[in-house]
């Protein structure tokens, strides 16, 4: 997410995330402090229903089920842009 003050007013752009309940408990998306925001940039590029994502913890357990790799069946991921670190490094 990024954050822009200035002359034009206050937009927050949220980019393409992963939401998830403990989004509602950060004290960096909801301060204690209120922030007016003129405009709002929400990235809902996934929200159509036909998109349907694991969350974080599904999708790491989903991984750990799959068989071991072989030179003949190796894994590929095909990973297009940044978001993938995460799961990269977990599995």
């Amino acid at each position: 997410m990024i954050l822009f003050k200035g002359h034009m007013g206050t937009i927050l752009h949220t980019g393409d995330f992963r939401f998830s309940q403990a989004h509602l408990n950060s004290n960096i998306l909801f301060p204690t402090q209120k922030l007016h925001i003129d405009v709002l940039h929400l990235d809902n590029t996934f929200c159509d229903p036909e998109f349907i994502f694991l969350n974080y913890p599904e999708l790491l357990k989903e991984l750990e089920e799959l068989p071991p790799p072989t030179p003949e069946k190796p894994y590929i991921f095909p990973i297009d842009n940044l978001g993938k670190e995460d799961v990269l490094l977990n599995l």
